[in-house]
């Protein structure tokens, strides 16, 4: 059951509280100013960037990549969260890995962005400046309209159910939607990207 083998994995310690609100969540609202976001991640572009921890052996690496695939069972589950992902465009020109994991996870990123469920839309670098430089974070809403927000930081992240933080965050999620393409437009860049790694 993934409710059990979620429990048994080793999350980072400040993303654990969040893990139950995601899990539980009807509605995530994602934003990605440098990467793509973890529940889209390949496992070779996860590997990639769990990899850059310090001080993290190879039992640590795998048990950290275990965890985040495990989550991304969400996205396909029978109650799956409708999911609202902004991602600024200056992590699909970040390679991660080798040419052939980035067009790898360009492509699935495509793929992901044609279910139902999910919107996916980029912030493009003719955008200039917004308000997302400052961070990523990720918004989980539950059933009851309750919700809890994960910001993403240096030393892991930190998550907070404050209606004040919510409201701002909340508020800056929107401006960056407005700041980014529609849905077709952001696969089309995404396509022309990975195309343009197959050239190099």
């Amino acid at each position: 059951m993934m409710e059990e083998r979620l429990r048994d994995l080793p999350f980072p310690a400040s993303y654990r509280p969040f893990v139950p609100h995601e899990r539980a969540a009807r509605v995530l609202r994602i934003f990605a100013p440098n990467l793509v976001p973890g529940l889209f991640q390949t496992p070779e572009y996860a590997r990639a960037v769990l990899s850059k921890k310090p001080h993290t052996t190879k039992d640590e690496l795998e048990n950290l990549l275990s965890a985040r695939l495990a989550r991304q069972e969400i996205l396909t589950a029978d109650a799956a969260p409708l999911v609202y992902a902004v991602i600024d465009e200056t992590a699909l020109h970040r390679q991660v890995g080798s040419a052939d994991v980035m067009r790898e996870q360009l492509l699935h990123l495509v793929e992901a962005s044609q279910q139902v469920n999910i919107t996916l839309q980029v912030i493009p670098l003719t955008a200039g400046a917004h308000i997302g430089l400052q961070g990523g974070f990720v918004i989980a809403e539950a059933a009851d309209r309750s919700s809890t927000v994960f910001q993403d930081n240096i030393s892991d992240g930190q998550v907070s159910e404050n209606e004040d933080i919510l409201s701002q965050v909340t508020q800056r999620f929107e401006a960056l939607r407005a700041d980014a393409l529609s849905q077709g437009a952001s696969a089309d860049l995404i396509r022309k990207i990975a195309e343009e790694l197959w050239k190099a």
